[in-house]
């Protein structure tokens, strides 16, 4: 078997490793066993493979393997899904019973059918029946609102 296909299988075998298991250095060893079939292809030496390999593969971690941490972090960082209580925050809701700034006086808010306890820190009146308000935050699970402004 020719030394090139050893090179291409070894670069096969790393990059099915990558896939299955994320880890940055089987790629990067990936990327020398890949420059080394391209140096076999052109008929190096097994010496000059093997050190094309070594070289390719050190400067793939210095280059790619920082690269792709910094890619990976700021993916993970854009793609926050927020569940449960907090997917409400900023959400709008409607009034069903008057909101006032305590929460003993027990005004309810309703959102994607549900209703919910609520009370706002606004010192203003009371929000009435049927008016918009924006879920600020929540405590267990009562819900503090705001009054909707559309601007």
């Amino acid at each position: 078997m020719s030394a090139w296909l050893w090179w291409l299988c070894a670069t096969i075998v790393l990059l099915i490793f990558e896939v299955l298991t994320g880890t940055i250095a089987a790629l990067c060893l990936a990327v020398g066993c890949a420059l080394s079939c391209v140096a076999a292809l052109f008929g190096a030496s097994v010496v000059a493979q093997a050190l094309i390999a070594s070289i390719g593969s050190v400067v793939a971690f210095a280059v790619v393997g920082p690269a792709l941490k910094k890619f990976y972090k700021r993916r993970r960082n854009n793609n926050k899904y927020v569940t449960g209580m907090d997917a409400l925050i900023g959400r709008v809701a409607v009034v069903t019973q008057e909101v006032t700034n305590t929460q003993a006086d027990n005004g309810r808010v309703k959102i994607d059918g549900d209703s919910w306890v609520a009370f706002t820190n606004s010192p203003n009146q009371p929000i009435p029946v049927g008016e918009k308000v924006i879920i600020e935050a929540y405590d267990s699970i009562v819900l503090r609102v705001k009054p909707y402004s559309a601007d």
